[in-house]
């Protein structure tokens, strides 16, 4: 009688999740905006993406911050540490994206966001809970030249308080600063044609045709 032998093989399986890639020393590469030592997790905004160390490029990303039970996608600029775009607004000799909404809209965001676009102040709350962060407004020009201001520990309050705006201080670019316009409205909630909450008897909102 002939003896039998058997083998078996065995496959060793990843411990990566959501697509990442097992790499020779056991540690996962994650992919598509994932992070964690597992890619167990989408990044909670741009700046964890740039500093989980997988060299994600700049692109759209979805995101999901602490405080929020769904994903969303957003606009990464990795460069400087990893920026969210929370608004695009490229001004050509052709209209744009109308900017004149409703609350509805501004909390919840529009446009296209590879285009001009809004993200929505319910998503940037979000972003900002429970984190403090740095805004940055940037003014790009048609001789190319640009200009930016920085308002340091960011946030915004929720819907029910009127997404107040709140920041403890700005500075300017040293060399090509914008100029400060946001300081005197430190604290104050946002307004839209149909929900005025400016100090203004005539509505700023209406006035100028956009929400701030």
């Amino acid at each position: 009688m002939e003896p039998s032998t058997e083998m078996m093989f065995y496959a060793k399986t990843s411990e990566c999740e959501n697509g990442g890639i097992l790499q020779p020393d056991s540690s996962c590469q994650c992919v598509n905006g994932y992070v964690g030592t597992k890619c167990e997790r989408l990044m909670r905004d741009c700046s964890e993406g740039y500093i989980s160390g997988f060299g994600y490029p700049d692109g759209y990303y979805s995101i999901q911050p602490t405080s929020s039970s769904t994903p969303f996608t957003v606009r990464c600029v990795m460069a400087h540490g990893g920026r969210t775009i929370i608004q695009y607004r490229m001004e050509t000799p052709i209209a744009t994206l109308d900017f004149n909404r409703s609350w509805a809209e501004y909390r919840d965001g529009f446009g296209l966001i590879n285009k001009d676009h809004w993200l929505g102040l319910e998503k940037m709350y979000h972003i900002c809970k429970p984190r403090i962060l740095t805004l940055k407004v940037e003014m790009k020009f048609a001789d190319y030249s640009f200009k930016q201001q920085f308002y340091y520990n960011f946030y915004l309050s929720g819907e029910a308080d009127g997404y107040r705006m709140h920041f403890s201080q700005t500075r300017g670019n040293s060399r090509v600063s914008l100029g400060d316009c946001l300081t005197p409205l430190n604290g104050s909630a946002f307004s839209t044609y149909d929900r005025d909450n400016d100090n203004d008897a005539g509505g700023c909102a209406a006035r100028y045709e956009s929400g701030f």
